[in-house]
This record gives C-alpha cells, structure tokens and sequence, in this order.
C-alpha cells in the first residue's frame, strides 16, 4: 500500500486532528442548540404568536391564512412591513374572501396594519409581539 492510503485509513484515529473538535465549531454547535423550554414552546410558529392570534381568527381556513402569513413574514427576511400574496392559499383551496376577513380580523385586533392597492397583494405591517 501508498503512504497516502495509509494516510486515509488512519484519519480518523485519536490523532487530536479531528475537524469537529475544533473550539469555533464546537461552540457554534452550542450556540445554535435550542433548550428544551425553546423547543418546547414552537411548533413552526412561536407559541406566543399563536396565542395573540387564536382569539381573532375564526375557523381552520382564517388561522391557516395567518400562518401561512407568517410564513410570509419569515421567508422576507422578518421586515416590520412585508407582501402577503395569495398563491399558497391558493394551492391549499383557501380562497381571498377568507383571508380579507382573517386580515381585517387581525388589524381590527391590532396585530397588523394593512394597505390594499387594487391589483396588488396586501403590504402588511406587523405589530404583534
């Protein structure tokens, strides 16, 4: 055998070489491990937003709207004021009447501020918590 092969064979022997053991990777890990209280407390979205939310909506349709608004939220980068389309309610056969009422609901409620420009997806601005 090449003393390359070798070299293969025993890189992952107790050499002190390890990449993982590396102080920066190890306390990368740590800060990005979630404790079980965090864990806990979101099931795709925080529980606290759910219960600021629950009491406004009404039905299935309204609170999968306002996650699928949260979602939104999410994906442009948690901007105080962010674009709500309809296109994946429309994949999930959630139609515009339902989430006009779960946004009129909301800013009613004082969770969200919207504008409306006919032809355009609403910009909604967050003020919950």
């Amino acid at each position: 055998m090449s003393k390359g092969k070798d070299d293969l064979d025993n890189l992952w022997q107790t050499t002190g070489d390890d990449p993982l053991d590396d102080p920066v990777e190890t306390t990368a890990r740590k800060t990005g491990a979630k404790t079980k209280t965090q864990s806990a407390d979101f099931i795709g979205f925080p529980l606290s937003w759910i219960k600021q939310i629950l009491p406004h909506v009404q039905g299935e349709c309204q609170l999968m709207a306002a996650q699928l608004m949260f979602r939104q939220w999410v994906l442009q980068g948690r901007r105080r004021t962010f674009t709500f389309p309809s296109r994946d309610l429309k994949r999930l056969g959630i139609d515009r009447a339902t989430k006009a009422k779960m946004l009129a609901r909301l800013e009613e409620a004082g969770l969200i501020s919207v504008k409306q420009q006919h032809g355009h997806a609403p910009q909604v601005t967050r003020r919950w918590k």
